[in-house]
């Protein structure tokens, strides 16, 4: 429960003493609290178009495994008036649904490989300018200060 609420006023940019004298926890705990959830969000945003595209084909099998029921449904004799409409208005609702959810599962891939492209492209960039630089300045270049400045950190 302290987790949440040190999440909760950290996203109101409460500081770390802040959080600790208000919820009466030691620093360095709210300290590592905070540094479990940037590793969430990091975790998140290198595989976001992935969990996003996991999320969408479990939305699209649930609504693949209803489509067949409300099938069925429209075929009972027994259905009156007043629930035909219904569940007809419930099928054109997930039909809808499925297409949707495909045009997204389109689009995020297609985001999930242009987020990728831009990281290697700044990559390059940056290595490009480190270079430069050292050019500029007639300083030897380093391996280790070209593979930091194409380390994943020096990115954004």
């Amino acid at each position: 429960m302290a987790k949440y609420k040190i999440k909760e006023l950290y996203i109101r940019n409460s500081s770390q003493e802040e959080i600790s004298s208000k919820l009466r926890i030691s620093q360095p705990t709210v300290s590592r609290d905070i540094h479990y959830f940037k590793n969430i969000i990091n975790k998140r945003k290198e595989n976001f178009g992935q969990y996003i595209v996991e999320e969408n084909l479990k939305l699209m099998l649930v609504v693949d495994e209803q489509i067949p029921k409300v099938w069925t449904l429209l075929d009972d004799p027994k259905l009156s008036p007043k629930e035909l409409i219904k569940t007809q208005d419930t099928l054109m609702k997930l039909m809808i649904k499925k297409e949707l959810l495909q045009n997204r599962e389109i689009i995020t891939t297609r985001m999930s490989q242009m987020y990728s492209e831009i990281v290697e492209k700044e990559k390059e960039l940056k290595e490009k300018e480190i270079i430069l630089e050292a050019y500029r300045e007639n300083a030897k270049l380093s391996w280790g200060r070209l593979k930091a400045a194409k380390s994943d950190e020096a990115v954004f």
